[in-house]
């Protein structure tokens, strides 16, 4: 053999990577779980929010504070009012999973019965938000509230 470390050296890699493959082989990648309070109550309106909805989601500042809301509707109303927003989560609607809220597609529409009858709900997906509507990014979904 002319170089038997660096044939060592490639089997240890290609063992390590295999193995490590085939850790997360047939599931996903944990992903963060958030969890909203026993409690809860809509930051905007003051309704009790279920944590099993939808439409579900929250806002933290950057001061640490946790904002909650029943719907993406008056999340929106209670954000446009705010400068010190450092994070958003919303659910989205196709998957029920957490996403982030900035990078999220917001459709509105009235086969969406929200809490508050806003009927927006949230995709991580542009595909599936323009299957249900018209898909609009973070920046252009405060156009809804009117």
């Amino acid at each position: 053999m002319r170089h038997p470390r660096r044939f060592v050296l490639f089997a240890a890699c290609a063992a390590l990577i295999a193995a490590f493959s085939a850790g997360f082989a047939g599931r996903a990648i944990a992903q963060t779980e958030y969890r909203i309070p026993a409690g809860a109550r809509c930051a905007e309106c003051g309704m009790d929010i279920n944590p099993k909805s939808p439409f579900v989601c929250f806002a933290v500042t950057n001061s640490g504070r946790t904002l909650y809301f029943d719907e993406p509707g008056e999340m929106l109303i209670h954000i446009r009012k705010m400068k010190d927003i450092k994070e958003v989560r919303v659910k989205d609607f196709t998957t029920g999973r957490w996403t982030d809220g900035r990078s999220a597609y917001y459709v509105q529409s009235a086969q969406f019965k929200t809490p508050m009858r806003w009927n927006i709900a949230a995709f991580a997906s542009l595909k599936d938000a323009r299957a249900k509507g018209t898909a609009l990014p973070w920046g252009d979904a405060f156009s809804l509230l009117k």
